[in-house]
């Protein structure tokens, strides 16, 4: 079974495939679909570009691996019979070196023995880098009132606006407004009634937040949020989140899932007071890679 390229035609059995490892390791921690997306934003290039699936005769999806950063290159495989990872990383490394990169890194979570045994023998070494993950039931929506002075819409409304509350919360120029835009058209798993931002008086964009259903497995997840730093600790992003989640409970949500850089403690809380646990992390396990000769 050999790697081709992934295309859009595809999506449904990568969603299939994702929830079956879910499944299989732990549904509270494992990848979403949301990350899935998230990863594949880049303004400059197609989101099935450096993606890659293993498929079957009958259609359905062995392996879906991709190659963002070090710390977003991954590779799910179907526990229920897929290429070997060994196989697998082998050929994301390759196809690394040809794009004139110097490492891989291939995310773990907590309790994956097996993999990390595969990583390390294969020369990765597990980095400081990571993230905490969070999970909650969705047996109610939390309540959380808008503060005064701000109003919620959809980002739709104003993507310029969302794309500076990305930029702002999390530094760097991030996306612009029409490819904030682009990006939503090109993702057939995105809702426009599930990017929300929060607008300030004067109609500037304070904090934002795009969820991610999959309705596979009834799981929600956030990613990304943030608040632009002129509007911290107003209570504006856990209103925002809390609407979010309505949302998601509405549409028949059972869970939700949620992710921060190990060692933010202040997103931790946050997400705590939005009804989430911490349930483990995950690191990237990075490789040196060498050109061939």
């Amino acid at each position: 079974m050999q790697p081709r390229p992934l295309t859009w035609e595809d999506v449904d059995a990568v969603h299939a495939l994702m929830t079956r490892w879910r499944a299989a390791l732990d549904p509270r921690a494992l990848m979403h679909i949301g990350d899935m997306y998230w990863t594949r934003r880049s303004s400059d290039r197609d989101p099935t570009d450096d993606a890659w699936v293993w498929a079957r005769e009958d259609g359905s999806v062995s392996a879906f691996a991709w190659l963002d950063a070090p710390s977003h290159d991954d590779v799910a495989i179907d526990p229920d019979g897929g290429p070997p990872l060994n196989e697998a990383l082998a050929f994301l490394e390759e196809r690394t070196r040809e794009g004139h990169r110097t490492s891989i890194g291939v995310v773990v979570i907590d309790g994956d023995v097996a993999r990390e045994e595969t990583l390390r023998a294969r020369g990765y070494v597990r980095s400081a880098d990571g993230n905490t993950r969070m999970w909650r039931r969705m047996t109610a929506a939390p309540e959380a009132a808008m503060p005064g002075g701000y109003k919620l819409v959809e980002a739709q409304a104003d993507f310029g606006q969302r794309a500076f509350v990305e930029a702002d919360a999390f530094g760097g120029e991030g996306l612009s407004g029409e490819a904030w835009r682009s990006f939503t058209k090109r993702l057939p798993n995105y809702r426009a009634e599930l990017d929300l931002l929060a607008i300030a008086s004067d109609r500037g964009g304070a904090s934002a937040a795009t969820f991610w259903y999959d309705d596979a497995t009834h799981c929600g997840e956030i990613e990304a949020v943030g608040t632009a730093k002129a509007h911290l600790r107003q209570g504006v992003g856990k209103a925002v989140i809390s609407e979010g989640l309505r949302r998601l409970h509405t549409l028949g949500a059972a869970t939700a899932v949620v992710q921060t850089t190990i060692g933010n403690g202040a997103a931790i809380a946050l997400y705590r007071s939005c009804g989430f646990e911490v349930v483990g992390h995950d690191y990237a396990w990075v490789k040196e890679l060498r050109e061939r000769s």
